[in-house]
């Protein structure tokens, strides 16, 4: 049975990630790249792909294609994964499963608390880690109401 020119072009990206790209964790969130001196490959694989960045770098091998995010980063091993070599498949295992079992972080900002006179540094949703710990535990009470979702992580 012959292959259809969209299998035939998901097998030549799934083989040039194979070789050249990596999965990995950027910051809280699942990320893959490939980095590339011609910027016209990087370009063809992104046609392919459908989705995900391409950009130059003045450091090192100058062209980059990156895609962050859960669910593009599942679309994409989703996209690849018949043609993905076995390393390649537990690279993109072990990031899903360290996203997936990662705690939610905080990030530390120069701005205070916003909550009545507080002055401790803002941690998430404009609070501090003692206010933002009293909203959560308000709000696991009553999830219907406020539940964090992924969109909320801090």
């Amino acid at each position: 049975m012959p292959c259809s020119p969209r299998r035939e072009r998901l097998a030549w990206a799934a083989g040039l990630f194979d070789g050249e790209g990596c999965f990995y964790t950027s910051r809280v969130t699942p990320a893959a790249s490939i980095t590339q001196k011609d910027r016209r490959v990087l370009d063809d694989f992104r046609s392919v792909v459908v989705m995900g960045s391409v950009y130059y770098s003045h450091v090192g091998t100058p062209y980059h294609y990156q895609v962050t995010g859960l669910e593009r980063v599942q679309a994409l091993i989703a996209m690849l994964w018949s043609w993905l070599g076995e390393v390649k498949r537990e690279q993109a295992r072990k990031v899903l499963v360290q996203y997936r079992d990662a705690p939610i972080r905080r990030s530390i900002h120069s701005r205070t608390c916003q909550e009545g006179g507080c002055t401790e540094p803002f941690y998430a949703k404009e609070w501090c880690s003692h206010h933002y710990d009293s909203w959560r535990y308000k709000n696991a009470l009553l999830p219907e109401e406020a539940a964090v979702t992924d969109t909320d992580r801090p």
